[in-house]
């Protein structure tokens, strides 16, 4: 690569009818300073990409940890989920069993009460037909 310095140091053989040197020399001088810039800006610019390119390296590793932690956070979520889904469908089972004990245990009690008061009944109508057999003595020892 070209140095200003280069530019600006650069001699010419002088010829008879050639270049007038002052203007030859004040273009290179010209040339010299806009290379400068140029390389300034050419340094500043690339500092920059520099910049950019680190930032973009430490945007892309701070997604990638999003990313995982995202879905890291996902296999936690479907792992209690299906903790308390599980959880629940036993208890569900716990509570179903119980309801059909209840149920078993009220038809039972039902059929308990229901041979007691059709033994009631029975006393009562056992009573009630010796009790009218002892009217009907009754009244046949009065004849």
């Amino acid at each position: 690569m070209i140095k200003p310095d280069e530019i600006v140091e650069r001699r010419f053989r002088k010829t008879w009818r050639g270049y007038d040197p002052v203007e030859v020399n004040y273009f290179l001088e010209m040339l010299a300073d806009e290379f400068l810039r140029l390389e300034e800006r050419a340094n500043k610019l690339e500092a920059q990409a520099n910049e950019y390119e680190r930032a973009r390296k430490s945007y892309d590793k701070i997604v990638k940890e999003a990313r995982d932690r995202a879905a890291q956070i996902i296999i936690d979520a479907e792992s209690v989920a299906a903790s308390v889904l599980n959880t629940a469908q036993h208890k569900k089972q716990q509570i179903e069993d119980e309801i059909l004990k209840l149920r078993h245990a009220r038809e039972e009690l039902i059929y308990q009460i229901q041979q007691v008061v059709q033994k009631q009944q029975q006393l009562l109508e056992l009573l009630s037909a010796t009790e009218e057999f002892g009217n009907d003595n009754i009244d046949n020892a009065e004849d």
